[in-house]
């Protein structure tokens, strides 16, 4: 068993910033670990403190020498499971001082508190608040809903090129499975060439796999240089796939059903 001062005793991490997440993190969680409370502690885990009920000590009757015999047995069984709820409430305890100790004031401001507040909900208040994870994941959702809306003031050319990054950044901040990208990349164009947008949006939605994102953006890419709406000279910025230009199908199908090759 862990020496019940371990927590106490250990070199402390301070938590004042973004830059400070993943080791802070880490630290409370090897702390938590040494008290053998880590799961109370562990974001991944279910287990909460809060939830632990303290065992209930068998009622006593009369007895004959069998139920004294039963008895018996059932108040050792309590006295071992009354032990490790106490030795859990107390490591809780200082695990939540130890909190409390190693995150700067201002960030404590943001963090629930009270005796019915389980350490798991301060510790994922800081996380929302300071994981670099979940500032990119808004950063994403953020920039991701603007890109669905058509380009204005910034012109295509620079939505493009963002549209081409957005794609690694969502995988990257783990939310890849929020968004349909290809037909919200067709959604948003459709304001500036319906008839193209629609027939691409025909062919995703019959067969996801028919084209990647990036081979998507540089056919768009191609379509609005045909249009006049980007210049040729920007064909050296298009997305690259295994560092080729994804090529382009000359013909498309039209929305009536048709495969015709598309005009200016």
């Amino acid at each position: 068993m862990a020496d019940s001062n371990d927590v106490n005793n250990i070199k402390t991490v301070q938590l004042s910033s973004s830059k400070d997440w993943k080791l802070w993190y880490a630290f409370i969680l090897e702390a938590a670990k040494r008290a053998e409370v880590g799961d109370f502690v562990d974001l991944k885990k279910p287990d909460r403190a809060q939830d632990l009920k303290k065992p209930v000590m068998p009622a006593s009757t009369n007895y004959t020498a069998e139920d004294k015999i039963k008895w018996d047995m059932e108040m050792t069984v309590w006295n071992v499971e009354l032990a490790e709820y106490e030795r859990i409430k107390r490591a809780m305890g200082r695990m939540n001082n130890l909190i409390w100790r190693t995150v700067s004031a201002d960030e404590l401001k943001h963090c629930p508190s009270g005796v019915n507040v389980d350490v798991k909900d301060v510790i994922k208040a800081l996380e929302a608040r300071l994981s670099p994870v979940s500032s990119l994941r808004h950063d994403v959702r953020t920039r991701y809903t603007a890109l669905c809306k058509p380009p204005k003031n910034q012109g295509i050319e620079k939505w493009l090129n963002e549209w081409s990054l957005i794609e690694n950044d969502v995988m990257e901040a783990g939310i890849d499975g929020a968004f349909d990208l290809k037909i919200d990349f067709l959604n948003a164009n459709t304001t500036i060439d319906a008839g193209y947008a629609q027939a691409w949006a025909k062919d995703v939605r019959r067969n996801e796999n028919v084209i990647d994102l990036t081979s998507l953006i540089n056919d768009f890419r191609e379509r609005y240089k045909e249009m006049g709406i980007l210049k040729t000279h920007l064909n050296a910025t298009f997305a690259t796939l295994n560092g080729r230009q994804a090529s382009r199908s000359a013909n498309r199908e039209c929305i009536c059903g048709g495969r015709n090759k598309w005009a200016k």
